[in-house]
């Protein structure tokens, strides 16, 4: 063991005369025991101590150098060991080229290549009916769009309570069209006439309109010639004239002929 307080008090040896420190048993077992102690500490030391030559080998400084990356390992005897990590060589950028070449670039400038197209796993995009897949390389980088092929989209694409708001739409559509062209066809029946209607031809606004003309035109050709057959004219409620004073209706043919079965001439009854 060793001490880690006094363990040792002096006798402190008088000469004679004096009997107070006697050259006896207890004073000399005193230091006989003392002495034992020291020596079983002793042996313990140097079974415990630390070797010179381990000792020198411990560290007694370390350095790091931020820039050169180097470490200084310094020893309690003067021996120096010095560690390069190099991080002047670690790669500060990559850059990868389309033929799948690896580019790194270290702190100092140093380029180094590397071909890893075997390593990089190939993707395959196939369209379909709907979609289109188109793949680019620009800026060291791949890409990869899709689009939707134009007119693709059907009703098996869309949410299932769009598609029904869009097939009940579709479905009001196409009765408003069926009703608009039975609504065209009816007012083209009563415009024009449609053949696709019985007697139609003869019943429509152009039948009538074409009729009403006729009759205006054969109406003035008889009025023009009865002014140039004697210059009668037809009675007003102004003037004696042609009329009808017992209801008879004045009839004109197609031809423009007038004609009535009693008629009034200047006040004068003529049979027909």
């Amino acid at each position: 063991m060793s001490y880690t307080t006094k363990k040792y008090n002096r006798i402190n040896w008088k000469n004679r005369p004096s009997t107070a420190t006697a050259l006896g048993a207890t004073n000399l077992n005193h230091m006989d025991v003392f002495l034992n102690e020291v020596d079983d500490a002793l042996v313990t030391m140097d079974a415990e101590k630390l070797n010179v030559s381990v000792g020198n080998s411990m560290l007694k400084s370390v350095e790091y150098d931020s820039k050169t990356g180097v470490w200084t390992f310094r020893q309690l005897d003067g021996t120096t060991q010095t560690f390069d990590q190099n991080i002047e060589k670690i790669p500060v950028s990559f850059s990868l080229s389309e033929a799948g070449i690896l580019t790194m670039t270290t702190d100092d400038g140093t380029k180094w290549e590397c071909n890893i197209a075997e390593l990089i796993k190939a993707y395959s995009f196939d369209d379909t009916d709907t979609i289109a897949f188109n793949k680019s390389f620009s800026n060291d980088e791949y890409h990869v769009t899709a689009n939707v092929k134009a007119g693709s989209i059907n009703e098996n694409h869309l949410n299932p309570d769009y598609r029904a708001d869009i097939l009940n739409y579709r479905n009001t559509a196409q009765t408003a069209a069926n009703d608009a062209l039975t609504y065209s066809k009816d007012a083209k029946r009563w415009a024009v006439g449609d053949a696709s209607y019985e007697g139609s031809s003869t019943d429509n606004a152009k039948y009538y309109k074409e009729q009403a003309e006729t009759a205006k035109t054969a109406a003035e050709k008889a009025y023009n010639d009865i002014l140039a057959s004697g210059g009668a004219t037809i009675a007003t409620t102004g003037k004696n004239g042609i009329s009808k004073p017992d209801g008879t209706s004045i009839t004109i043919t197609l031809d423009g002929t007038l004609s009535a079965s009693i008629c009034v001439l200047d006040g004068g009854e003529i049979e027909e």
